[in-house]
């Protein structure tokens, strides 16, 4: 029971702190190559 609590929390927090990672090496990259531009959401 406490294991398929723990698969389930890591299932749901996963992509979210996955995507969270990754949007901030893209703003960090974006950053780096090219300066000065308007952002695009």
């Amino acid at each position: 029971m406490k294991s398929r609590l723990l698969r389930m929390a890591l299932t749901w927090v996963a992509p979210i702190v996955i995507g969270y990672i990754v949007k901030k090496v893209e703003e960090r990259m974006s950053r780096k190559t090219q300066p000065k531009q308007i952002p695009q959401n």
